[in-house]
């Protein structure tokens, strides 16, 4: 009831979320009935609300994860609309995560913040042979970014064990 972060990645948890917490139920009708987002499938993955601010909103966090540094990261249309709503775009976050393969023992794994992609980068829309959509963003074109280098502790066992 009082939490303040949402998985909204599928209708289930969105369900899930409506019936348990009535500021995130305004929160994503608020986001429906004034933009059009999408109830079930609203086009970002993590709603975060805001105690002060009037809707609540606070951020809407799309989240690409990848074991590698990749140099390109794919947002479906869905998403990308939500990432260029003029009003929402301040609130709209993409979080590229990377190096997450534990075979990469010199590769440190990060967590990339970009707030407001689509004005950040000219991303390229492609149409696959099954009418989908997607927008390919070119990682490193991005004007600005919190890149932040993440941590990884290996045990004992694991250190043993190669």
């Amino acid at each position: 009831e009082h939490a303040l972060v949402f998985n909204v990645s599928n209708p289930e948890s969105v369900e899930v979320a409506r019936s348990k917490s009535p500021k995130f139920s305004a929160a994503m009708t608020w986001l429906h009935q004034s933009f059009g987002v999408v109830p079930d499938w609203p086009g970002f993955d993590i709603l975060t609300l805001d105690p002060r601010e009037p809707t609540s909103i606070g951020r809407m966090i799309e989240l690409k994860s990848s074991g590698v540094a990749s140099r390109f990261q794919e947002m479906t249309w869905n998403e990308w609309k939500t990432a260029r709503s003029s009003t929402l775009r301040e609130r709209f976050y993409l979080y590229l995560v990377g190096n997450l393969r534990s075979d990469l023992m010199s590769a440190q794994p990060y967590i990339r913040t970009i707030r407001n992609p689509f004005e950040q980068i000219a991303a390229a829309v492609q149409v696959s042979r099954t009418t989908q959509r997607k927008v390919q963003l070119a990682v490193s074109e991005f004007q600005e970014a919190e890149h932040l280098d993440l941590m990884v502790q290996h045990s004992e066992k694991t250190a043993l064990n190669g």
